[in-house]
């Protein structure tokens, strides 16, 4: 069965080419565009434009070199580009980084949403607060980073 995973596409982007990065659940997928290269994090719910180092033009091709960490970029008329393969956001559910999800996560969250550290700001609205506790919870609930 068909999933649309446009996401936050812009409305008339088209897809031109298509590579995906296994290395990570969920998959980073990369689409080549008229206007260049886009990349998902989250299975296509949302999708983020490239930097200003690659110009802004028509992407025919891409290839992940796995081993090496690269994506290659194979444009219209400015040449073939390369660059670092993207890494995702950290799991907000892992708060502690450990690689699991347990109750070692609840108590670092705490301690530091206690203390008002910075660090324990999860929805990054500029302060520590109780909607970081909800936005923390859902997070570490369903266990998906």
């Amino acid at each position: 069965m068909w999933e649309n995973v446009t996401g936050t596409l812009a409305s008339g982007i088209a897809g031109r080419a298509l590579a995906v990065d296994f290395a990570f659940t969920p998959p980073v997928m990369y689409l080549g565009a008229g206007s260049g290269v886009y990349v998902s994090f989250n299975d296509g719910a949302e999708w983020i434009k490239d930097d200003d180092s690659l110009p802004n033009v028509n992407v025919g091709s891409l290839a992940i070199h796995a081993s090496a960490r690269t994506i290659t970029v194979g444009t219209y008329g400015r040449g073939v580009w390369r660059a670092a393969l993207a890494t995702p956001p950290a799991c907000l559910a892992d708060y502690n980084q450990d690689g699991g999800v347990d109750g070692a996560d609840v108590e670092a969250f705490f301690i530091d949403w206690q203390d008002g550290n910075p660090d324990a700001d999860v929805n990054e609205d500029g302060g520590v607060d109780g909607s970081d506790v909800e936005t923390f919870f859902l997070a570490w609930e369903s266990g998906q980073c």
